[in-house]
């Protein structure tokens, strides 16, 4: 779902930021992202399961340039469980 979103807002060529716990995959997406027309992406590793890794990422973008702004924020954290009725 992340990813489609990104794709969606890449179409309006904007800058995105994407974070996620698999490097590789991450650098597919972004390539993906850049050919779609998205501005500009930046990646960052991150586990959004654990606290501490979300506490920096939020450090990181509050840490951006002034010339970058975030208009959008976009957080779709997978987890997997056991299905039981």
């Amino acid at each position: 779902m992340g990813l489609a979103t990104a794709r969606r807002l890449a179409h309006k060529h904007l800058n995105l930021i994407l974070a996620g716990c698999d490097a590789a995959k991450l650098h597919r997406a972004r390539q993906q992202l850049l050919q779609d027309g998205a501005s500009s992406v930046l990646t960052w590793t991150a586990d959004l399961q654990d606290a501490k890794q979300v506490d920096a990422l939020t450090t990181k973008i509050q840490q951006l340039d002034d010339d970058v702004h975030v208009q959008h924020l976009v957080i779709c954290r997978g987890s997997s469980a056991k299905f039981q009725e």
